[in-house]
């Protein structure tokens, strides 16, 4: 019998079961096959009730929460989390509840969770991020993308957008084609500074989803922050668009068209079209936005489009839908009033502005107000606060200038505005603001540290070197102002006036050659630049090039044939070089042309004046203001006729009418107290003085010293002058050095006869005044000892002579000193001051006259010898002025040796050198360490063909030891160091001698040779040879930089092609 197991498949036992066993697997069959549908269904049922456990909750929260349920939508939001709780979907639903109830840092936790429940997915990952970036965003604070600066940021709102930041990049990483992750890395790259990084994620969001409006809302933002508000109006106009046409909106839809509306209107009027943002304003009124700000945003826009009185009316709306208006409402209320004149109710509206927001700008608008409402109290303490809150405040600052000066306190202006320069140190306004203050009222010395300091700043400024290179010309110091004028040429290479302005400063040096290049390099870059024309031919006049001088007239009148200027110049260059019809009919032929034209009725003026042809100067001067009868030039020039014909009833009058035009009085104020005092009235003078100071408090520094003078003088027969005295007195102690007030102080203590306080000039202490003018005042001081009366008739005319000088009619000053000298041809005082006085008044000639003829009347003059020297150089007749320098010089037995040294180097620059060095020795026989002697001798001697170097190094050490670090000094010394082959005292001397004298070519040069010894030290070799011949391009050591430089070029070339 077999075994059962040894049935096979294919057995008949298995192929022939028996009947019962057939009939179970048939019941098996048919239960499985009831059993699998019945399974299958049951495993849909139950992935059905799964699905509705989580889906229904979660699509019900999400309605609850755009409905602003967020209690019922955080409950269905857990319901679904409870169904799944591996989804993140239901997480960051919660976290949406948390941030839109202000539970940020319940937010943020579920935004957490959410990313980390989002696992291997990249989509539900970015999406998480996102929504943690925008936690983060709307944690920071609201943006205001117009107002805020990623310098202002606190330290909580950095840490903040950067954790935004980090969350943005991570969203990017992982969905890079989510136009959202992209728009939230834009926001945070915006706010924190980034505008590069910003602009190119927002560009990639908008090429992403460009109908998502949220995204154009956002590249709105960014565009602004960026600075790129037209692009940033185009994008709310895209959000907006189609929206409107929507109907009926609501919700998310109707918020975000008002929006996009109120961002439009914003960016409109930031670009200041006020008919665009009333537009935009318009529109969201009709769309059901907020009637108090779509009110206070139309009165913006009217005060944008200047309709100020329109402005108020719709400010007056936006009061009325609003119990309590905005600090927008009420600032803007005051702007509008404040325009419109009605400054009190402008103030008003500033100090409710004031209670909604407390800030420097309110503040600062407030104190304007009050100034105007004649309440100056009030404006300083408005004024201070705004300072006070912002220290940067640049135009709250000039306001207060402004109201210190007018009171007259003007150290206390002086002080505010370099207050300014400390909180502001790298900015240029606060810098030009001190330096013109510092100009307006005198004060020379901190007028050129801010000037300088303004040069200073980083970047360079071509409008900064131009005011300090100006400054210089106007104070005779060419020397300086040339690298300036260069440096400003350089910075900006394609002016003309720049090129014009070197041209100009070599003139000033002589060096006319150079300057003539300049004119034409000039002429290139602009061939319409008249005062280019102008003055080359007034520098080839100058060097006696008649017939080349009238060429550049005629080329310049075919290049611009239109210039008045340049026409009335040729005018002048034909009357002054023979051609004198010709000049004046081509004068009246302007005038005929245009009456209106003042230029050349001046020039014609003037020429009668000069020709003694007063009546028709005076007709000419009548004519103008009969053309322009309310122009302060045509009457100003009217007075001066009835000036030089001595009718001062008259020119009283013509300035009283000047006064009492705009901007007249206080322009006119010296004018009038001299042509009040020039007859004896100084009552009307003082009230004339008390009226203008009234309505131009500003005036009342420069007045001070003046008003002293004409107070002294009224009250010297009674009262002798005891308060004004005093006040020149308190004058001086503001500034002890100031020259003026220490003259006339002396002036008035002679006059005054005070035997307990005789006149000192020992008593003046140190003022600024050259030691010949000391000298000269001494010995009035011994004249009024031996003759009282004398001394007192002069001290009485010399300060009649400043108040014509101080309104600047120097001509009848001049005239006041030569009566001086008729009474008294020895007055000292007068013999230096009638030739100075003529020299500014523009009459030379009679300057010179003047000089000679007290040379000859005063034997105490001799030093006056060097005064007609440099007069008789100025006028280019260098051979007389050595002689005049050669005659004082023989006079000269003791130090300063002024005249010789005057004389040596008028010797010099004759090109007579042995002479120079003769007169350097015979001053260094009597005073052996003279720094000037030693210095130039040193100079002479190491320059000659077989250079006495000991000699020279020793000089210059004395010269070193006499003068310290005086940079001509350092040069010398340096230079002579290079020649004896000590390079490195050579260079420790040269640098601070550049660095002090940035104007001298011969130290640059030096110091270019000093450095070329040094391969190491080629580029600053190169660069200071350079500017030697930037400086002096045709100076005696041209060549040898010439050659330096190139060979300096050719040895970088060499080392550039070196083989390695």
């Amino acid at each position: 019998m077999r075994d059962a197991s040894s049935r096979t498949l294919g057995s008949p036992a298995m192929a022939a079961p028996r009947r019962g066993e057939r009939g179970r697997a048939w019941v098996v069959a048919l239960v499985l096959l009831m059993l699998i549908p019945a399974g299958v269904a049951g495993g849909i049922l139950y992935l059905w009730s799964v699905r509705q456990r989580f889906q229904a909750p979660l699509v019900e929260a999400q309605a609850q929460l755009e409905a602003g349920e967020y209690d019922a939508a955080l409950a269905g939001f857990e319901a679904a989390r409870r169904a799944r709780p591996e989804d993140p979907a239901p997480l960051r639903g919660q976290a949406a509840c948390f941030l839109a109830k202000g539970q940020f840092a319940a937010a943020a936790e579920m935004a957490e969770k959410a990313i980390a429940a989002a696992g291997a997915s990249p989509e539900a990952r970015a999406e998480g991020r996102v929504l943690a970036a925008e936690i983060a965003l709307v944690e920071a604070g609201p943006w205001d993308a117009l107002a805020e600066k990623p310098s202002d940021l606190s330290d909580e709102k950095r840490i903040r957008l950067r954790k935004a930041l980090e969350q943005g990049q991570a969203a990017v990483a992982d969905q890079p084609e989510s136009a959202t992750a992209h728009r939230v890395l834009a926001e945070a790259k915006a706010r924190l500074g980034d505008a590069a990084g910003a602009l190119l994620h927002i560009r990639r969001a908008l090429g992403l989803a460009p109908d998502d409006r949220a995204v154009r809302m956002a590249a709105a933002d960014v565009f602004a922050s960026a600075g790129r508000l037209p692009e940033a109006l185009e994008q709310c106009r895209q959000a907006a668009k189609g929206l409107d046409a929507l109907g009926r909106l609501a919700g998310r839809d109707r918020a975000l068209l008002l929006r996009a509306l109120s961002h439009a209107a914003r960016m409109a009027t930031k670009l200041k079209s006020g008919e665009q943002a009333a537009s935009f304003w318009h529109a969201y009124l009709a769309a059901g936005g907020d009637r108090a700000n779509g009110q206070t945003g139309l009165l913006i826009a009217r005060y944008v489009q200047r309709d100020y009185a329109q402005a108020i009316e719709e400010g007056d709306r936006a009061a009325s839908a609003s119990s309590k208006g905005t600090w927008e409402l009420h600032y803007y209320r005051g702007l509008a009033f404040f325009e419109l004149g009605r400054y009190d109710q402008s103030a008003q509206e500033f100090r409710v502005a004031l209670t909604r927001r407390d800030d420097a700008p309110t503040r600062y608008m407030l104190g304007r107000a009050l100034l105007r409402s004649r309440d100056p109290a009030g404006a300083l303490d408005a004024l201070l606060a705004a300072l006070k809150q912002d220290p940067r405040h640049q135009e709250a600052r000039r306001e207060l200038v402004g109201l210190y000066e007018a009171q007259g306190e003007v150290d206390q202006a002086l002080a505010e505005l370099q207050r300014g320069v400390a909180a502001t140190p790298a900015a240029r306004g606060p810098r030009q603001d001190l330096a013109s203050f510092c100009l307006r009222h005198g004060r020379e010395t901190e007028a050129e540290e801010a000037l300088q300091a303004l040069c200073r700043l980083r970047p360079p400024s071509a409008d900064a070197a131009e005011a300090l290179c100006r400054f210089y010309l106007q104070r005779f110091q060419p020397e300086r102002a040339l690298p300036l004028a260069l440096e400003a040429s350089r910075l900006d290479p394609n002016s003309a006036a720049r090129v014009h302005l070197i041209a100009q400063t070599q003139i000033a040096l002589g060096r006319t050659e150079e300057a003539v290049a300049h004119f034409e390099q000039a002429l290139k870059l602009d061939p319409q630049h008249a005062p280019t024309y102008i003055g080359w031919a007034a520098a080839l006049q100058a060097a006696g090039q008649r017939d080349l001088a009238e060429s550049v007239f005629q080329r310049g009148r075919k290049a611009v044939p239109s210039s008045l200027e340049l026409r009335c110049a040729q005018a002048g260059f034909w009357i002054a070089t023979g051609r004198e019809q010709e000049g004046l009919d081509e004068l009246k032929r302007r005038v005929d042309n245009d009456r209106r034209a003042l230029l050349p009725r001046v020039a014609l003026v003037e020429y009668f004046l000069a020709k003694n042809a007063r009546e028709t100067a005076l007709a000419q001067a009548k004519e103008g203001v009969d053309a322009l009868p309310r122009d302060l030039g045509a009457l100003g020039l009217l007075a001066r006729v009835h000036r030089a014909r001595g009718e001062w009833d008259r020119v009283r009058g013509v300035l009283s009418e000047m006064a009492r035009l705009p901007g007249g009085d206080a322009r006119v104020l010296a004018e009038r107290l001299a042509a009040h005092a020039r007859d004896g009235f100084y009552e009307a003078a003082l009230k004339v003085a008390d009226e203008t100071l009234e309505k131009q408090p500003q005036e009342t520094a420069r007045a001070a010293l003046p008003l002293a003078v004409v107070r002294f003088l009224s009250g010297e027969l009674g009262d002798p002058g005891a308060e004004a005295l005093r006040a020149v007195e308190r004058l001086r102690s503001d500034n002890p050095r100031e020259p003026d007030a220490a003259a006339v102080q002396l002036l008035m203590q002679i006059v005054r006869r005070d035997e307990a306080r005789p006149p000192s000039v020992n008593a003046l202490g140190k003022p600024a005044l050259p030691g010949v003018a000391l000298d000269a005042l001494a010995a009035l001081v011994r004249r009024n000892e031996s003759r009282p009366d004398l001394g007192r008739q002069i001290a009485r005319l010399l300060l009649h002579a400043y108040l014509y000088a101080h309104a600047g009619w120097f001509d009848t000053a001049a005239e006041q000193a030569e009566e001086v000298l008729r009474i008294a041809p020895d007055c000292l005082v007068a013999c230096w001051l009638a030739p100075v006085l003529w020299e500014r008044a523009g009459d030379r000639a009679r300057a010179i006259a003047v000089c000679e003829r007290s040379l000859k009347q005063c034997e105490g003059f001799a030093r006056g010898r060097g005064l007609l020297g440099d007069l008789l150089l100025l006028d280019g007749q260098a051979v007389r002025a050595r002689a005049a320098y050669a005659e004082g010089a023989a006079r000269e037995n003791a130090p300063p040796f002024e005249l010789r040294t005057k004389l040596a180097l008028a010797a010099a620059a004759l090109g007579d050198g042995a002479a120079a060095a003769e007169t350097w020795r015979s001053i260094l026989r009597v005073e052996p360490r003279q720094m000037p002697a030693c210095n130039n001798l040193a100079c002479y001697l190491a320059a000659q063909p077989a250079p006495a170097i000991d000699e020279a190094a020793a000089l210059a050490q004395n010269a070193l030891d006499a003068a310290g670090e005086h940079p001509a000094v350092l040069d010398t010394v340096g230079w002579i160091a290079l020649l004896r082959g000590e390079w490195q005292r050579a260079l420790d001397a040269l640098g601070p001698s550049v660095d002090a004298a940035p104007h001298r070519a011969a130290a640059h040069f030096h110091l270019g040779l000093a450095r070329a010894r040094n391969p190491r030290e080629a580029r600053a070799a190169e660069s200071a040879l350079k500017t030697a011949l930037e400086l002096a391009p045709h100076g005696v050591l041209e060549d040898t930089a010439r050659r330096l430089l190139r060979e300096l070029e050719l040895d970088d070339f060499r080392r550039k092609v070196k083989p390695q």
